[in-house]
């Protein structure tokens, strides 16, 4: 009986602990502040049965999630079988004790491997910064089916 116990309990965090991973590589089209460059970055996306986490390995592009415990954080999950989309929205205090916003938007086409990226960070002493980037992407482990 034991042993019928610990294996319905093996099949059931298997199933909950399952995801999907899919690393990308990325080349992209950088714009900081009119400044464009080229740009290399790996992405990777990892979806479990209600989430979906976008993390770029570099510095200059930030993360988004679809789900988040901090109340400040507000989630926009457009995503579709066709296309990952999230934007994350947050609220924060600058260094002058002001109320700032920082926006970060990704989609990327699941087809095509289009890719679209925006940041931005806007603060009440009116400054503000937009990056921008676009290009497009393809899988680094190609002996995976799904894009």
């Amino acid at each position: 009986m034991k042993n019928y116990f610990f294996l319905i309990f093996l099949i059931l965090s298997s199933n909950i602990a399952y995801a999907e991973v899919i690393k990308l590589s990325c080349d992209l089209t950088l714009d900081e502040r009119g400044k464009k460059r080229n740009y290399l970055e790996i992405i990777t996306i990892e979806q479990t049965h209600n989430f979906t986490f976008i993390t770029p390995s570099g510095n200059i592009l930030s993360k988004v999630d679809s789900e988040s415990i901090d109340p400040e954080v507000k989630i926009t999950n457009l995503s579709s079988k066709n296309h990952w989309h999230i934007s994350n929205e947050s609220k924060f205090i600058d260094s002058e004790g002001q109320m700032g916003f920082f926006l970060v938007n990704f989609k990327i086409d699941r087809n095509t491997g289009a890719l679209f990226y925006q940041h931005s960070y806007n603060s009440s002493n009116k400054y503000s910064q937009v990056v921008n980037a676009d290009g497009f992407c393809k899988k680094v482990d190609s002996t995976k089916n799904k894009f």
